[in-house]
């Protein structure tokens, strides 16, 4: 699924990056002794070129894995391994992101039909696929209802309806099992970094409006439920830091990363994998979500306190991916500033911040960060190269930085102040995505990115604000906290930046302040 994620990101509405010539010499291109499709050679490959040959990889890949495993019923649960949710996730999430592109593009409309097969497995995942072998109670065990109106399940849940399923139905104290035939079928409890995999589908779903015959898979009080989760039984403050549970029930074990240890592992032992649980802060403040910390309070706090200073202690690629969502994050919710140290640019890079850029070859002694590493105090723009730096309230190259003959330097200083948006994070296809032979119509959901006009240059003053709920359909409530009074308008904007409709809310005092925003005649979108 992460290399169906870049071809989604290049291939759909990034036309700027994917015609993009990478330069060469940075891409390692491999030999191979075996007879595959190897990346030829070119000195011309594009972001799209790249993003095409690994689409086709990707095509491969499922095709091999669906004519041996794939049935409709089942999805790709055949055998013990495969019936895990994390294998069912990282199948899933290729499918989500490659049918979408078919979707929103006519030019891949033959990947849709792996729009319909990920839509299967999140039926399933979901409890929506109506065959349930174990002929419980109306639903499925897959997900199952906990405390603080939270979901957790198990590393086989698929299992439970795709093969000899012993589930015993719901009882007044919640559910058992049959010991007997424990083994094999549902022993584990999710661990919270399998768990990161799992999320993949009900996130993708959520986030491109999937739509089935039977409804939308995971709703918002779904997700909702998958946040609490993680708030209220994985997160456990001890007074001095945040400390995380092995399993996605709030338990140490026994756990899927596990099977056969003992003891079991100890309390904290996959705390960086909580990384990976950031996209879940999109629903802090939504209906539903339990009362206390915040995925985003919590997680920023955590990276801060064990992540930040350290970067070392991350390794493999799931704990990159949580760096990388804490960062999406951060710039989605906080009105940053960046500095950048020394570096010797030789290829074509952007850099932004939605308050102050500086550009400070002085500030940090030591290797520099990217590739070619140097040691020296400067930051250096080769000739042929261009830069581009972007800030919502000031560009600043303080001594050290250099532009070389032939080098092009652009600097914009964005009108949208800390309301900037980077484009990237707007091309995952926001509107309802039907799958299935119907396709009813529903309301979409109007997404995040309603921003507040920043009125002052010192980021202490930039008014904060939270959009409840986001997304919406109707009517969204702006409460915003003013550090000191100011006079407040509200203006929506679509995604190309054009002005939908402009409010003023008139002087308002320091503290919080409620403004509700009437969406009714919205095309689904980005606002």
């Amino acid at each position: 699924w992460p290399i169906a994620h870049f071809v989604h990101l290049i291939l759909v509405g990034n036309d700027d990056l994917a015609g993009q010539v990478i330069p060469d010499g940075l891409i390692a291109y491999q030999g191979s002794t075996v007879p595959v499709n190897v990346l030829p050679y070119s000195s011309a490959h594009t972001y799209a070129s790249i993003a095409t040959w690994f689409m086709y990889r990707c095509v491969e890949s499922l095709d091999a894995i669906r004519a041996a495993h794939w049935n409709t019923e089942s999805a790709f649960c055949h055998g013990d391994k495969i019936c895990a949710v994390n294998m069912q996730a990282g199948f899933a999430g290729a499918m989500l992101y490659l049918g979408h592109l078919g979707n929103v593009n006519s030019t891949y409309s033959g990947l849709l039909s792996y729009l319909d097969k990920g839509a299967v497995v999140a039926a399933t995942f979901s409890g929506d696929e109506p065959d349930d072998r174990c002929n419980c109670i109306e639903g499925d065990p897959v997900l199952i209802p906990f405390l603080s109106n939270s979901y957790w399940w198990h590393h086989k849940a698929l299992s439970y309806k795709r093969r000899n399923c012993f589930y015993v139905c719901w009882g007044s104290a919640g559910f058992a099992v049959d010991e007997a035939n424990l083994d094999g079928h549902h022993e584990f409890v999710e661990d919270i970094s399998h768990g990161v995999i799992d999320l993949v589908i009900p996130t993708l779903s959520s986030r491109f409006g999937l739509y089935t015959n039977d409804g939308y898979p995971f709703t918002v009080a779904d997700m909702v439920r998958f946040r609490n989760a993680f708030t209220q039984h994985i997160a456990q403050w001890n007074g001095t830091s945040w400390r995380f549970k092995n399993g996605v029930d709030g338990s140490n074990g026994p756990v899927s990363s596990c099977e056969g240890c003992s003891p079991y592992p100890a309390e904290h032992t996959f705390r960086y994998a909580a990384l990976g649980w950031m996209p879940l802060q999109v629903y802090d403040g939504a209906p539903g979500a339990a009362a206390g910390a915040s995925v985003y309070d919590v997680i920023t706090h955590f990276y801060e306190e064990e992540v930040f200073g350290s970067p070392s202690v991350i390794s493999g690629g799931l704990y990159h991916m949580g760096v990388a969502e804490v960062v999406t994050a951060q710039w989605e919710r906080e009105c940053f500033s960046l500095t950048l140290f020394n570096r010797d640019l030789v290829y074509d890079q952007d850099f932004a911040a939605k308050a102050v850029l500086t550009v400070d070859a002085f500030g940090e002694a030591g290797a520099s960060f990217p590739d070619p590493v140097i040691h020296e105090p400067r930051f250096t723009v080769n000739g042929g190269v261009t830069s581009r730096f972007r800030a919502g309230a000031a560009v600043v190259w303080e001594p050290g930085f250099e532009a070389a003959l032939g080098s092009v330097v652009e600097a914009e200083v964005d009108p949208m102040g800390c309301g900037m948006e980077y484009k990237s994070l707007q091309n995952m296809g926001w509107e309802t995505t039907y799958v299935g032979r119907e396709a009813r119509m529903h309301a979409a959901a109007l997404p995040e990115m309603v921003s507040a006009e920043q009125e002052s240059n010192n980021s202490d003053l930039v008014p904060l604000f939270t959009l409840v709920p986001n997304p919406a359909n109707h009517a969204v409530n702006v409460r915003l906290e003013l550090h000191a009074a100011h006079r407040v308008s509200v203006e929506i904007r679509d995604a190309l930046g054009r002005s939908r409709s402009y409010m003023e809310a008139g002087s308002l005092t320091e503290g919080v302040h409620d403004i509700v925003l009437d969406l009714h005649g919205y095309a689904p979108g980005m606002y």
